[in-house]
């Protein structure tokens, strides 16, 4: 079974991807058990996933191929993270022809005083080389319930690792605590490397744990500069990662439909979405994403900790 928090980064980035920009054009769909935050200064990349309880995964049989899993050895993974960290780092398009590289330091620490409840769950894929198509509507999305909760401060958090040593303060807007910081790609932030981030503590607990980045992924077809027709299976090629499986996903925007195709491809190289799922979705604009991630967690006394760090490459298309 596959944890579905490493799925999220999917689901938060797509509605920025299909703008081709990097700020936040609106409130994201919340599907796939996204909470959402008030958004002040957010994209939502990397949210805090409180309120996601991951039902259903046990984490049973699951030997985590293709995630690193720093310091977790999966005795335990809990129902949901008090807390997240996360690094990112992606190419992606500018909407102009070009490719944005986007890098990304994002925290959240909270106190659950209400339940976040999914208006859409995504299906997730069995195992390697496995997909899962999802198909909903703009009706489906007014379910639901956004929760609440009490956001919390750790102190000003330290990141250290290749050329970069640098200190996120938190930033307040009224009763709500955040983190982010957008970084320089390959300073700042490097793929194929380790990052060491610690916090002194405040109301949430201080820590001083490890983010692993994978090395950089690049989709080879389709490219991330041309536009890509979906026809009645999709053939994706790229290089790059690290050993184990991938995440591919591909995302659907209609006019009041949506649909999602998220795939565990082995890391060879190619993997094709089979006509099968493609047949499935409704026509609109597409959003194909080669991603990787390292994930762990952490407990703080009883308070969870998850780290994430997040590689990958995006394309738009069509589906006609």
């Amino acid at each position: 079974m596959i944890d579905s928090s490493r799925w999220l980064w999917l689901v938060v980035l797509t509605p920025l991807l299909l703008l081709g920009c990097t700020q936040d054009g609106g409130d994201d769909d919340d599907t796939g058990g996204q909470p959402d935050d008030d958004d002040t200064g957010d994209d939502d990349t990397g949210d805090d996933d409180t309120g996601d309880d991951d039902t259903g995964d046990d984490d049973t049989g699951d030997d985590d191929t293709g995630d690193d899993d720093t310091g977790d050895d999966d005795t335990e993974i809990p129902e949901r993270a008090d807390g997240y960290v996360s690094l990112s780092a992606y190419h992606m398009p500018d909407g102009m022809g070009g490719i944005l590289n986007y890098a990304y330091f994002m925290a959240t620490f909270s106190v659950e005083i209400q339940p976040y409840v999914a208006a859409v769950v995504p299906n997730m894929p069995a195992g390697t080389d496995d997909c899962a198509v999802t198909v909903y509507t703009a009706a489906d999305l007014e379910g639901g319930s956004p929760g609440e909760y009490e956001r919390q401060s750790a102190g000003p958090i330290g990141v250290t690792g290749p050329g970069a040593s640098y200190t996120v303060p938190p930033l307040t807007d009224g009763d709500t605590v955040y983190y982010q910081q957008a970084l320089q790609l390959g300073s700042e932030l490097q793929f194929d490397s380790s990052y060491d981030v610690s916090a002194p503590g405040g109301d949430f607990p201080g820590f001083d744990e490890t983010i692993v980045i994978h090395p950089d992924i690049t989709l080879v077809s389709p490219a991330i500069t041309d536009s890509f027709t979906v026809g009645n299976s999709l053939s994706v090629q790229w290089t790059g990662g690290s050993a184990g499986d991938l995440t591919l996903y591909l995302g659907i925007t209609g006019n009041d439909e949506y649909g999602t195709v998220y795939c565990q491809p082995a890391n060879d190289g190619e993997f094709t979405i089979p006509a099968n799922a493609i047949q499935q979705l409704p026509p609109g604009m597409a959003v194909l994403s080669v991603s990787q991630y390292s994930e762990d967690f952490v407990d703080l006394g009883g308070r969870w900790l998850m780290l994430t760090g997040a590689t990958g490459e995006y394309a738009n298309g069509t589906l006609p």
